[in-house]
């Protein structure tokens, strides 16, 4: 179950990544093609609190297995960075917005995937059946 939950985080925070660099290149077209709704403020919002509810299920199902502080940590970091970005209400440049968004999505990718990949090589998994699911 940790590894679908790991994969959904993986896909989410990719998506916020390519979300926030397309959207400048793609901010004239989507009005004309009615998709006005992903360039406000609410859809960064309701991605990040996803994220944020994928996040807490993976990790606390992986972290008691694996115990690897790291792990949390960077989990914690790419969070800080992604809600900073989200919640900064014009206080933070484009610019910054963007490197945050983009370094806390990378962040949240590799707390994905070192959890899954904990949690798989981990003695419970070895031992238990379905402990991790793939």
């Amino acid at each position: 179950m940790i590894g679908r939950y790991d994969g959904l985080g993986m896909t989410a925070s990719s998506l916020c990544i390519a979300h926030c660099v397309l959207l400048p290149l793609a901010i004239g077209l989507i009005p004309a093609i009615g998709l006005s709704f992903l360039a406000s403020e609410e859809i960064h919002r309701f991605l990040l609190l996803g994220m944020m509810v994928i996040a807490a299920l993976s990790f606390g199902l992986g972290y008691p297995k694996h115990h690897r502080k790291h792990v949390l940590g960077l989990m914690v970091a790419g969070l800080g960075l992604l809600s900073l970005a989200v919640f900064s209400d014009g206080r933070l440049s484009e610019s910054w917005e963007t490197g945050f968004t983009i370094v806390g999505g990378m962040a949240m990718v590799s707390a994905h995937w070192l959890n899954r990949s904990f949690c798989r090589s981990c003695v419970v998994c070895a031992v238990e059946e379905n402990c991790c699911d793939g």
